[in-house]
């Protein structure tokens, strides 16, 4: 005989210590506390919806079952169901999906999509395109739904595009079950302290309008690789953390306010915040760009040189700058040590020294053999321990000035 066992709740004074255990842990170092208050610094924003810019990043999609459909105004073999775009209560957001194989035989290539009711109407019949898809076939048509928008007390209307697809063994095969998602990104385009920004934004939920539980990305423009949070969440860049707030769910305008991450925040959400906390030299480290001869310099003093491969372009090169190579505890590191920056132009010291990436850099014994060499981005503590390593070889100046 099986016997079920209820879970014994909380006592009272149980509950209070997990309040106060709870709050506690909340205080300590290292605990995420979120965002200070906003810093009196905001791009505005114009979004551009591109449907063919590329694949929405958005997680997931929305799935629509499908059961056989007795309608008279499309011919052949008929499945239909309804597609919800937002509250299932609302009406104005709902349209009737109808799928049709013309003939005996045939694939279902063709489907009428139209509002199940409320003005204005709509309906449009489409084409799907068929294509292999792993050990099956995908068939997918690309349409443009009208959405309603509350902007104040106005309606507004626009168009959202959205991708629908079904996947089956066979083409002949009858799909039992219809996907959609939004088809494309929102982009803007805005320069944070010098350096070029991608903002996109993506409907998460598949509703056709665009708030907290959506999806965003702050990018580098030369980023590849989105990475994606929540709308409702904080991105971090140029060394702070940055809130997109919409105007309204057109996903047409927004802004992009900046905050000052709290102490103990998550490191994890802003990697360079030890580096851009770190305290700051009267003077930057120096770097020449004459490599010739201030390498015979370094040679005829006796002093280490360090030779920096970088570009304007590069985010994590520029970031160095910024951070790493004006804290104080770098340029003292790198003291008696002659610094040489090379740009992407000089191809031939760039494959004498077999750099393939930037930024990357090389630190030498005065007598030209390498002591070691790093690649990509590295912060104040490990560049402070790279700089140290030259003072382990002691080499004769031969003058006696302390110049670089």
């Amino acid at each position: 005989m099986f016997i079920s066992r209820r879970k014994k709740r909380p006592t009272i004074p149980g509950r209070i210590s997990i309040c106060v255990l709870g709050w506690l842990f909340s205080t300590l170092p290292g605990a995420a506390q979120g965002p200070a208050e906003p810093i009196a610094e905001s791009y505005d924003l114009r979004f551009e919806l591109r449907p063919g810019a590329k694949r929405s990043f958005a997680k997931g999609w929305t799935q629509i079952p499908l059961e056989p459909s007795d309608d008279a105004t499309l011919e052949g073999n008929l499945v239909e169901g309804r597609l919800s775009l937002g509250a299932r209560s609302d009406e104005e957001r709902a349209f009737d999906v109808v799928l049709a194989c013309r003939a005996r035989g045939k694939s279902y290539k063709t489907l009428r999509i139209s509002r199940a009711s409320g003005v204005p109407e709509y309906e449009k019949v489409v084409s799907g395109h068929v294509e292999k898809f792993g050990i099956g076939f995908r068939t997918s048509f690309q349409v443009s739904l009208p959405i309603p928008h509350r902007v104040g007390e106005r309606t507004v209307w626009r168009d959202f595009p959205i991708l629908l697809w079904f996947e089956t063994r066979t083409r002949r095969e009858r799909p039992t079950s219809l996907r959609y998602r939004q088809r494309g990104v929102a982009t803007a385009e805005i320069e944070i302290h010098g350096f070029a920004y991608d903002v996109a934004l993506a409907d998460g939920n598949q509703d056709g309008r665009f708030e907290g539980v959506d999806w965003w990305t702050l990018q580098p423009a030369v980023t590849t690789v989105p990475r994606a949070r929540r709308v409702r969440e904080l991105a971090h860049a140029r060394g702070y953390a940055w809130k997109l707030e919409l105007l309204d769910t057109l996903g047409e305008a927004g802004r992009l306010v900046r905050y000052e991450a709290r102490e103990g925040g998550d490191p994890s959400r802003d990697p360079r915040r030890k580096d851009r906390l770190a305290p700051r030299a009267a003077v930057p480290l120096p770097f020449t760009n004459q490599v010739e001869s201030a390498v015979e310099a370094a040679i005829g003093r006796g002093k280490p040189y360090f030779i920096y491969f970088a570009t304007d372009w590069c985010i994590p090169c520029r970031q160095m700058e910024a951070f790493v190579y004006t804290a104080q505890a770098v340029v003292s590191a790198a003291e008696g040590v002659v610094c040489i920056k090379v740009g992407e132009s000089a191809d031939k010291l760039r494959r004498r020294h077999l750099v393939t990436s930037y930024p990357t850099g090389v630190l030498f014994h005065p007598d030209g053999t390498e002591i070691d060499r790093f690649r990509g981005y590295r912060g104040v503590r490990q560049m402070v321990a790279f700089f140290e390593k030259a003072r382990s070889t002691a080499y004769p100046s031969n003058d006696s000035e302390d110049g670089r």
